[in-house]
């Protein structure tokens, strides 16, 4: 009785696991932006941090995605497959500019995609429109990257 009983709490335990890393995030939540708080001078430093986390995090997805392909022939139609069975990636990291939300990924074909953040202004435009820091350190836009092509 004692046996069933653990093992059915295990399993329990186990398909919530997968649940919150493997089901909910494919869920799409709302997009909320990070609000930042303090001086301005602190805000400014904040959002340079989670500029260059972005943009670290674009370039190691973009690897990931560029390793996928290799082996694949073509860019996945979703992030989540990078982690398993092949770890492409370790963790598919999440958009410093939302409260916990993956980048937005699309495949465009075999042979290109396009994966951005948010950026700072907090609005996702769907990639359209390309943020620019010249334009301004929270100016509209989202921080994109896509495959070189020749």
């Amino acid at each position: 009785m004692k046996k069933a009983f653990l093992v059915m709490f295990v399993v329990i335990i186990i398909a919530g696991g997968l649940y919150f890393l493997w089901i909910k995030p494919k869920l799409n939540p709302a997009v909320t932006p990070i609000q930042l708080t303090g001086s301005p001078a602190e805000k400014e430093q904040a959002i340079k941090n989670q500029l260059a986390q972005a943009e670290d995090d674009l370039r190691s997805l973009h690897i990931a995605l560029d390793s996928w392909k290799v082996d694949n022939k073509t860019y996945p139609d979703t992030l989540f497959v990078l982690t398993t069975p092949i770890a492409y990636i370790v963790r598919i990291p999440t958009d410093p500019f939302t409260q916990n939300a993956v980048f937005n990924y699309k495949k465009l074909n075999d042979n290109d995609f396009i994966i951005w953040s948010i950026g700072p202004d907090g609005k996702n435009d769907n990639g359209q429109i390309v943020y620019d820091q010249n334009n301004g350190l929270t100016s509209s836009g989202d921080i994109i990257r896509r495959p070189k092509t020749n």
